[in-house]
This record gives structure tokens, C-alpha cells and sequence, in this order.
């Protein structure tokens, strides 16, 4: 393409934009606020997984020297990319500025697709629960973004790049591959298959490279959070009405007759209703089987909620009720995602002022973050191990090393929020920490596993 033409598409692409916000001035006020509870939101304190994103990315393209091989990458190379222009601070900022716009194109793609109206759509589909958990721990808008892009071109082979993507931003959303039938051609649907498949080659070759492994990420993943999971969380069916909120409101008006009658009639009739019934009963499952119940597994939910609530609206007869919704979800949304928990790091901050060891803790990531390098806690065994090479064991919990006797170590320095412990007068040097989960399991069973090996092995294969 001519530098003419790019210039011409990049001017026309302008002007749609500039047409865009003065044709919905209501929805683009109503998303730029939306947007700033979002980045106000980020700049409370520190959040695990997001710390995890910007240090991965970091690791990829920056030589960085942390890395937790089970999160999925696109996310991470996002943020890596970003931090060739920005500091790595405010690349996370930047990245929740474009993840909110991206989302905003796709719902935009999306409604166009199922004629839908777009105010309507955005309103219902971002709730405060939506507001809240979106970019917190950065994932969630993403995947859903290139979700919507995948059903908006679902008669498309291309709709398996974005699914690919989808997957690659939360392995959750894995969950979505048999909805590629709906195409119903063998041809086209083998050809989106492949599409699918090649979104995961530069991983998979990068896995590879680096941990002799291409399975590294997904298998560390399902190790962690299904084969290896030892917590569990009481189910909480409240959180099905936070997630779904306001759309659930529009969709309980089926207890009138019309309204449950067009209801079943969107579900007979079309082919997008049948697929985001699937998406709505897949998360579901997923919630109750997982042995961490959070609110935020069920974030998938406001699609379909939002998309049937949208189909029935003309019924409700109320159009200044949507403008009760978007200030109704702004000031929810705003209590919600300033009632998160983040982390101060101050305390994380000045150990890695203080400390000059190779460290274990149970804070490891955002000890990593500020500069200190800490592997997580495998076994009692292994951290008495440690001490013994010159380790410092940082408990933030207490629930880390209870006494001198379990650790053969002593009590170096009780900060308030955290203790140190170790041996004085030795002293590890500081390594990389970029292990896999299945490094850990290794180091704990004294075995030598792959990610792929110890699948198999659990799977009885080998």
C-alpha cells in the first residue's frame, strides 16, 4: 500500500471517529468516565496479577528477570511493547487507556453485526461489577473484547485469529472452541481451525525455546488452578446477580407473558442466542466446579445477560432509563472498584531497599516488582534449605515460617507487616525467577517433569 493511500485511511478512519463521538455524545461522555473510574482504579495500589503482566512483559522483550510461565501471553506482550516507549508504571495506565477503547470498537463491531443498539448494548454489559473487575487485574476486557470480535465475524474464518487471541489473553476462554461449528461448512470450519491454531505458534515457539517446553503456559496453568489446587472458596450464588447487573433487571421483566414470549422467540430464531446460551451455562459450570468461587470467574456472563436484555428493550417503553443505568452503573462501579483491596507498596518497596539476598516469601510477586528477587514458598523442607544456602524469608502472613526451630534459622528483623529470617552472616546471590510450576513441583517430589511430562503422567500415559 502507498504512503497516499495510508494516509488516506488514516484520514478516513479519523473522520469516522470524530462522526462516531458527535453522533453518541451521551455513550462517549458516558465510556470516558467509565474509563477514568478504570485508571483511578490502578492508581490505588498494587494488584498481583497485574504486577505479574507488566513483570512478564517486561521479561519477554526487556531482559527482565521475572517471569510466572502460567499466564497467558497477549496481555504481557501488550504491556512488553509498551514499555519500549514507556516506563513500565505507566505502560500499565497506557494499556488500560487501550484495552477500554478496543473494547469500545468491538462492541461497536458486534452490535453492528446483530443489529443491535450500541448505546443499549454498552450500557447493559457494563455494569459496576463490569467497571470493577475489567482492567483490575488486566485480563478480563481484553479477552472479552476479542471474544466479541470472534462472534461478531463468527461466519468468518478470521473469527478464529480472534478467538485465538481470546484464549491467549485467559486460558479460560478455551471454553469457546466448539462454538467454531456453528459455522456448519466442513471446509470453513477446518479453515478457522487452522487460523486458530497458527494464533498459537509464536508462543508455543518462544515456550519452547525458552523452557524446552511449548506447553509451559496452559500446562502450568491447569496444574495450578485444577491437578495442584489445595484452597477452596464457599460458592456465593449472589454473585451471579452482581455480575449481571443492570441487564438482569430488563431480563426479569419476563415474568410478563410478551416479554418471555419474545424471549423464546430470539432463542428459536437466532443462531448468535444459541451460542451465547453455551457461553452462559460454560462459565457457569466453570464457577461451580472451580475451588476458588470469585466473582470474577462469572465476568464472561454480561455478554449474554447483555445481549438478551438488549433484544428485548423496545419492550420496556422507557428510552430516558438507559441514562439511569450509565449513572446508576458509574456510581456502583466506583464504590466497586475502590473497594478491591490493593496493596500498599511501601512495605514491598523498602525491603528491597534493605535486603540484598536471594529471597523466599509468600508476597513474592510484588516483592519482584520493586526489585527484590523471591522465589514462592514450595515446602517446609525446601525453605529450610534455603536458609541454610543464605536465603531471606520474608513472611508477610505468618503463616510462612512460625519459628526458629522449623526453619534452623533465627529472627533477623521484625518489620511491623513482614519478618525476615535467615542466617546472618550468609548471604545467596540474587538469581532470576523464572520457573515454571512444574520447577516447583520438581524441586518439592525431587522429580525431573515437563509440563507435558507430568500431564501425561498424571494422565497415566507414560
Amino acid at each position: 500500500m502507498s504512503r497516499e493511500k495510508i494516509v488516506k485511511k488514516l484520514y478516513a478512519k479519523k473522520k469516522a471517529f470524530k462522526e462516531f463521538i458527535l453522533e453518541n455524545k451521551a455513550l462517549s461522555t458516558y465510556w470516558i468516565f467509565l474509563t477514568g473510574i478504570m485508571l483511578y482504579q490502578h492508581s490505588l495500589g498494587w494488584n498481583w496479577d497485574f504486577l505479574v503482566y507488566l513483570m512478564n512483559g517486561e521479561y519477554i522483550f526487556h531482559g527482565g528477570t521475572f517471569m510466572e510461565w502460567l499466564r497467558p501471553p497477549l496481555a504481557p506482550v501488550m504491556m512488553g511493547l509498551l514499555q519500549f516507549i514507556f516506563s513500565r508504571t505507566v505502560s500499565g495506565y497506557i494499556f488500560i487507556l487501550l484495552t477500554s477503547g478496543f473494547f469500545l470498537y468491538t462492541a461497536k463491531r458486534f452490535s453492528e453485526a446483530q443489529d443491535l443498539d450500541l448505546t443499549v448494548f454498552l450500557t447493559l454489559v457494563s455494569g459496576p461489577a463490569f467497571i470493577a473487575l475489567s482492567t483490575r487485574e488486566g485480563t478480563e476486557m481484553l479477552a472479552l473484547a476479542f471474544a466479541l470480535l470472534f462472534l461478531a465475524d463468527l461466519e468468518r474464518t478470521r473469527s478464529g485469529l480472534w478467538l485465538g487471541f481470546s484464549i491467549l489473553t485467559r486460558w479460560t476462554q478455551a471454553v469457546m472452541i466448539p462454538l467454531m461449528v456453528l459455522q456448519k461448512k466442513y471446509d470453513k470450519v477446518l479453515k478457522t481451525g487452522l487460523i486458530f491454531t497458527l494464533a498459537f505458534i509464536p508462543w508455543m515457539v518462544y515456550s519452547l525455546i525458552i523452557t524446552g517446553d511449548p506447553l509451559a503456559s496452559p500446562i502450568s496453568f491447569i496444574s495450578l488452578n485444577i491437578i495442584l489446587r489445595t484452597t477452596t472458596t464457599p460458592l456465593q450464588p449472589i454473585h451471579f446477580l452482581v455480575i449481571s447487573f443492570p441487564a438482569a433487571f430488563i431480563l426479569a421483566l419476563a415474568i410478563k407473558a410478551s416479554i418471555r414470549e419474545k424471549i423464546v422467540s430470539i432463542a428459536r430464531q437466532e443462531k448468535m442466542s444459541w451460542a451465547l446460551m453455551y457461553i452462559a451455562g460454560a462459565y457457569t459450570v466453570i464457577y461451580f466446579i472451580s475451588g476458588i468461587t470469585h466473582l470474577r470467574y462469572l465476568y464472561p456472563l454480561v455478554l449474554p445477560v447483555a445481549f438478551f436484555g438488549t433484544r428485548i428493550w423496545e419492550s420496556v417503553q422507557h428510552e430516558k432509563l438507559i441514562y439511569v443505568f450509565m449513572a446508576i452503573n458509574l456510581l456502583g462501579g466506583l464504590f466497586m472498584a475502590t473497594d478491591t483491596g490493593f496493596e500498599s507498596p511501601r512495605p514491598y518497596e523498602e525491603a528491597a531497599e534493605d535486603i540484598e539476598c536471594m529471597a523466599e516469601s509468600d508476597s513474592w510477586a510484588p516483592l519482584n516488582y520493586a526489585g527484590l528477587k523471591a522465589e514462592s514458598p514450595v515446602d517446609s523442607n525446601v525453605t529450610r534449605e534455603r536458609i541454610r544456602e543464605g536465603w531471606r524469608v520474608l513472611d508477610f502472613t505468618g503463616n510462612l515460617v512460625n519459628s526458629s526451630e522449623l526453619t534452623h534459622g533465627e529472627l533477623i528483623r521484625d518489620m511491623g507487616s513482614y519478618k525476615v529470617y535467615g542466617i546472618p552472616g550468609r548471604c545467596a546471590e540474587p538469581m532470576k525467577v523464572d520457573g515454571t510450576r512444574i520447577d516447583e513441583y520438581n524441586i518439592a517430589k525431587g522429580t525431573e517433569f515437563t509440563e507435558t511430562g507430568f500431564m501425561l503422567d498424571y494422565l497415566g500415559l507414560r
